[in-house]
């Protein structure tokens, strides 16, 4: 898992080539098939660094919600995916709540 997201987070990577977003596509959706295995994401985080791994999962979904196309559905899955582990969902889900309220305040302001 930590390959892929890294490959996804890395400049100059074929992930980042405009013309490649069927690419950003299948890893947005395997990194989604992952989070479906009922395991701890910590098991990939470094001692000192604590829920690491959904977080990082968390913000490159979020940063593709913007896209137009598929890499926005594939980020979305990814998020409903993630959201759903039980231990990611306690941790997190209110901080995801607060940015989807921020987005659509400014939504709201703009129209």
């Amino acid at each position: 898992m930590s390959i892929a997201l890294n490959y996804m987070l890395t400049q100059n990577t074929p992930a980042q080539d405009p013309s490649n977003w069927p690419l950003r596509y299948v890893i947005l959706l395997w990194l989604s098939l992952v989070c479906m295995i009922p395991f701890d994401l910590a098991q990939f985080d470094n001692d000192d660094e604590v829920d690491h791994t959904a977080v990082a999962i968390e913000s490159l979904a979020k940063g593709y919600l913007s896209k137009a196309g598929l890499e926005r559905e594939g980020a979305a899955i990814l998020l409903s995916r993630l959201f759903i582990r039980y231990a990611v969902a306690a941790k997190l889900l209110k901080l995801a709540l607060s940015f989807v309220e921020k987005t659509l305040e400014l939504f709201l302001i703009h129209f």
